[in-house]
């Protein structure tokens, strides 16, 4: 986790997605770290997410059956690792017909059709035929597409107070006061510059930790 008392701890927020941004809310939920460290005390040879599928046959892993809770695709992820896990919302996931429509820039209600955009790409399998080979080809040919398009990791188009939110949860949690948490985060420094009493940057503080908290019981909304 970041230095909450360093700006330039929290840098790397610039550059996150959606499923960056999910994740750096959800590690910090109390909820969530909860269950990762009952995962850890209950089975501890499973809480690392090593496996990329479920085994047939047996019942479901418990690492599992709360990595599925949190919308985790595998097991619960650590809240330490910095690298997010794969979210069963995000890609590549299987699209329905509607999320198609979207993607095809049409709805599937009004009769029309329309290119496909070309950030996204659609495929058909053939399930009777051995996979692999097909798996080899569609790699190559989203490769060729990709380097026709460059698809870059877009920054998420939520709130730019997201880093100063994260920023305020791990300096609560390290136990910090108001007055530190001011004295050391510009933006209520010169708030309480401002005021003759701090009353100012007291207030904005409040108001920032309650939001920040909020985010953190819906963090699985931004992948949305």
């Amino acid at each position: 986790m970041p230095n909450w008392k360093i700006e330039q701890d929290y840098a790397f927020t610039a550059a996150l997605d959606e499923t960056g941004w999910a994740w750096e809310f959800l590690r910090r939920n109390p909820g969530y770290c909860k269950d990762y460290q009952h995962a850890q005390v209950a089975v501890p040879h499973e809480a690392s997410p090593t496996w990329s599928v479920v085994a047939p046959g047996g019942d479901e892993p418990l690492t599992w059956r709360l990595g599925r809770d949190w919308k985790i695709l595998g097991p619960i992820r650590d809240p330490k690792d910095d690298a997010p896990p794969i979210f069963m919302a995000t890609y590549p996931r299987e699209p329905q017909y509607d999320d198609v429509g979207e993607f095809f820039g049409a709805s599937p209600d009004d009769g029309a059709s329309a290119p496909q955009r070309s950030e996204f790409a659609t495929l058909v399998f053939d399930l009777r035929r051995p996979l692999a080979p097909q798996i080899a080809r569609a790699t190559e040919r989203l490769k060729q597409r990709q380097a026709v398009i460059p698809v870059q990791k877009a920054p998420h188009k939520g709130s730019e107070k997201w880093p100063l939110y994260l920023r305020l949860l791990d300096a609560k949690r390290a136990g910090a006061s108001t007055q530190e948490i001011i004295a050391a985060v510009k933006t209520y420094a010169l708030l309480g510059n401002e005021a003759a009493d701090g009353y100012a940057a007291d207030k904005a503080v409040a108001a920032n930790f309650q939001a920040a908290t909020s985010l953190l019981g819906r963090a699985l909304t931004i992948l949305r």
